[in-house]
């Protein structure tokens, strides 16, 4: 049968996750058929900056990652209604959990000086450096307006192995938006126990809630 030219076509632009997961829900959600959707992009690959490539002999790479964590409903909606290409009857959903709980994500090298991995048994925080962190966390966005991350802690807190981890991880520069720090305080706080080691993600989200009610720096 051809396609019913009577029924709306659907374009996306770009082939990150964004592009996909619009495709999965006109599908599942829309009863659009998939022969109705386009998705445009340039690269020849899909995935946007979560792309993946490379092999055994080479190597793998991967632009991007997230961190799954229990409460990303959508997310774990939209994954549990497609198909795994490795499980049997089980959807992506569940190969992502069986994953996370067989591979326990934990880094032995979070910084490295001098060519050589750096201690990082503290996160080299002083009580004003604690203390200029909590008071980003309880000040209000308006109170922040234009102001700068730099413009919150004194020159020795963008030295500290927690600045190091926290920026390279979450990508932020000393002049960038303090709100937007806030921000990431108070979505990731979460993290803190297992920054040393990158271990904050859920393999197992009920020890991660744990872990978060015993944070301390």
């Amino acid at each position: 049968m051809g396609i019913d030219e009577a029924k709306p076509r659907h374009y996306l632009v770009g082939g990150g996750i964004a592009s996909l997961a619009a495709a999965v829900f006109l599908i599942r959600d829309a009863t659009v058929s998939g022969e109705r959707i386009s998705i445009f992009e340039q690269l020849d690959r899909f995935g946007g900056s979560l792309d993946a490539a490379g092999d055994a002999i080479v190597g793998y790479a991967v632009r991007g990652a997230r961190m799954f964590e229990e409460h990303f409903t959508c997310t774990f909606d939209l994954l549990g209604s497609i198909p795994s290409l490795d499980l049997p009857n089980g959807s992506l959903k569940d190969d992502i959990l069986a994953f996370n709980c067989a591979v326990r994500g934990q880094s032995n090298c979070r910084l490295v000086r001098g060519g050589k991995k750096a201690d990082v048994s503290s996160l080299g925080l002083g009580p004003r450096g604690i203390l200029d962190l909590c008071r980003l966390l309880l000040c209000s966005e308006r109170s922040l307006q234009d102001q700068k991350i730099s413009s919150c802690f004194q020159r020795a807190f963008f030295d500290t192995n927690f600045w190091l981890m926290w920026s390279t991880m979450f990508s932020f520069q000393p002049w960038h938006s303090a709100t937007e720090m806030r921000r990431y305080l108070k979505r990731f706080i979460h993290l803190f126990p297992g920054i040393r080691t990158d271990r904050g993600h859920p393999a197992d989200p009920i020890q991660s809630a744990r872990l978060a009610h015993r944070s301390n720096f």
